[in-house]
């Protein structure tokens, strides 16, 4: 539950983001008092409610993107950054290089005061930032972390995603698991992103052990394509099987699956059980019919890295099934056997 102060400030940028001047005059104080980045003072109502009038009018989609909320003794701060301003900027230029705190005080469910810094070191010093509580508002971060990955440069590769995860991952890093969660959660349902969700979820200590079943398996939904797949079993299956989020069970489901991508997710979470080598060909061994390309390659892939745990397992494995295994895979399990390559150079 946010405290109230909070929630009149989240409504304010709420009605501001969704261009609506008449609600965000509607919660602006009789003596309300507006101070821009260069410390300008405007005061008065009607002064102020005919200026936010005037600066929606012209900027139309001028939004504010909330990535840290923390109440002081001296008001609500907001941590963030905007698009679509008087700056006229590219939205990826605005949104990287031009962060804002925005300072308000709330007074009988009205907003009294608002107040723009610089996002810098010293104005954050200043305000003591450091020394508040910190609020955690999941459904606005989820937004802010989905407008950052949108602005990402076309052609964009996977280290500079996860670069926009890592950030994340540090400035929530003191938030409790269930916070994380939901931002997770909002960010693949509500926003449409996969890679980030899972990874919030795998790399902030205690969020996996909060699924159940039936959340990883709405986390699966819509897997279309192998890096989908594998991202999933690596950072949500994989790892919800090692700690008994799921069972055999649910993997076993997943394995006669008509979907193939599912019957690559159910083998392909076995590579992260930290060497649970039976496991690995048990599951394998239900596969070794299954001639779809994607399930061939999975099946290789888990059987390579079998040899790490158990390689007369594995040896034993393909002599057991030669006569039923995709050539793909008996060519590149022996090459990995026998020189510790998948494909070694021929001379």
């Amino acid at each position: 539950m946010l405290p109230e102060p909070v929630k009149v400030v989240l409504d304010f940028v709420q009605q501001v983001n969704q261009n609506n001047a008449e609600g965000v005059a509607a919660l602006l104080a009789p003596d309300h008092t507006f101070v821009d980045l260069a410390g300008d003072t405007e005061q008065g109502y009607q002064r102020i409610a005919a200026g936010w009038r005037d600066y929606l009018t012209q900027f139309p989609k001028y939004r504010l993107y909330i990535r840290r909320i923390v109440l002081l003794p001296i008001g609500v701060a907001l941590i963030g950054q905007t698009t679509g301003s008087h700056l006229q900027i590219p939205d990826e230029q605005e949104f990287n290089d031009e962060g804002v705190i925005w300072l308000a005080t709330v007074e009988h469910g009205l907003l009294k005061t608002w107040q723009l810094y610089a996002d810098s070191v010293v104005n954050a010093n200043a305000l003591n930032l450091e020394g508040g509580q910190e609020i955690y508002a999941p459904v606005w971060f989820a937004r802010t972390i989905a407008k950052h990955l949108d602005l990402l440069p076309p052609g964009s590769r996977t280290d500079d995603v996860r670069n926009v995860r890592k950030y994340y991952s540090r400035l929530y890093r003191k938030a409790p698991p269930e916070t994380l969660l939901e931002i997770a959660e909002r960010l693949f349902f509500e926003e449409g992103y996969r890679f980030v969700p899972y990874e919030l979820i795998y790399y902030h200590p205690g969020t996996i052990a909060l699924l159940n079943p039936e959340k990883v398996q709405a986390l699966s939904v819509d897997i279309n394509h192998w890096a989908a797949a594998d991202t999933f079993s690596q950072f949500i299956s994989g790892p919800t099987w090692k700690q008994g989020v799921i069972s055999d069970d649910l993997i076993g489901k997943w394995i006669i699956s008509p979907d193939f991508w599912y019957r690559r997710i159910a083998v392909v979470s076995t590579i992260y059980l930290d060497g649970d080598s039976e496991r690995m060909l048990k599951y394998a061994a239900m596969l070794v019919d299954d001639h779809e390309d994607m399930i061939v390659k999975a099946l290789s892939w888990v059987l390579r890295r079998a040899i790490r745990y158990d390689r007369k397992g594995v040896e034993q494995f393909l002599a057991d099934h030669k006569h039923r295994l995709a050539a793909r895979i008996k060519r590149e399990v022996r090459n990995k056997l026998d020189t510790g390559l998948k494909n070694p150079t021929k001379n």
